[in-house]
């Protein structure tokens, strides 16, 4: 029989969490030496001499770690470097614990947590993402989550397609924001002074309504505004989910196939 280590290990090689070239560095309290493995993986990380490297951690050794302030240090210090980390039957104070430490510890990281149980609500609420996923056990991980998808296999286009979408489409509606105001005012002005120069006069003739229309139509910046809102608040950006998929590089500012129809070249 598979001990807890042995069968999470074989679930990280088969969800690709860890490669066929990955170097794997256990921690174990009965070794009586988890001080220097995190040590020792530290310093061959540092060297550049492992190419992938993954840590497999249970619940009991995550204990002990938490317990020792310098253990803990070192610990943190070997998340941050290394690859991919497997925590094994862990409960859910310690996955909360794990994902606000790496909050404290990385500036400006954004944290993604994701489960389907309810023992994984703690951790999604202690993340800036919570993802939950609808399943076998029940609703509760999705119930508290900013997101919800039925499939873990549906992250990938989560992030990837409608992350990005969303990120394209909120900076235009905040640009647009930006110009609706001083757009707004300066039109709510004209025709304060429109109704101050004429007293008496009806303000909703047919000359003063061609005139608003003509000012409007004029006004270069308002339709930009209009168009950037009808382009990118009701249709999807250009680029194609399955683009996205395959290149991340329209990820990078300044790209020349960010805003671009046409596929890139390959």
């Amino acid at each position: 029989m598979l001990t807890v280590i042995e069968t999470a290990i074989n679930i990280g090689h088969s969800c690709r969490l860890i490669k066929d070239y990955s170097v794997i560095t256990i921690l174990d309290k009965n070794d009586n030496d988890v001080e220097k493995r995190i040590a020792a993986a530290i310093l061959e990380i540092n060297g550049g001499m492992i190419a992938h490297s993954v840590v497999v951690v249970d619940g009991a050794t995550l204990a002990d770690i938490e317990a020792d302030e310098t253990l803990k240090t070192l610990f943190f210090d070997l998340t941050i470097l290394t690859d991919s980390v497997i925590c094994c039957r862990a409960s859910p104070s310690q996955k909360a614990s794990l994902v606000k430490a790496i909050r404290k510890k990385v500036d400006k990281s954004v944290t993604l947590a994701i489960g389907d149980g309810a023992n994984d609500i703690a951790m999604i609420q202690e993340a800036h993402v919570g993802i939950g996923i609808t399943g076998k056990e029940g609703l509760q991980a999705a119930r508290v989550s900013d997101y919800s998808i039925a499939q873990f296999r549906f992250l990938l286009k989560l992030l990837l397609v409608h992350g990005r979408w969303n990120y394209i489409r909120t900076c235009k509606y905040v640009l647009g924001t930006f110009w609706k105001v001083p757009q707004s005012s300066s039109l709510h002005n004209w025709w304060t002074v429109l109704i101050i120069a004429l007293p008496g006069a009806i303000v909703l003739s047919h000359s003063s309504i061609v005139s608003a229309l003509q000012w409007v139509y004029r006004n270069q910046s308002l339709r930009a505004m209009v168009s950037e809102y009808v382009q990118y608040g009701s249709f999807p950006p250009a680029i194609h989910y399955n683009y996205s998929h395959s290149f991340q590089s329209i990820f990078v500012n300044n790209d020349p196939i960010h805003n671009s129809s046409s596929p890139p070249s390959l």
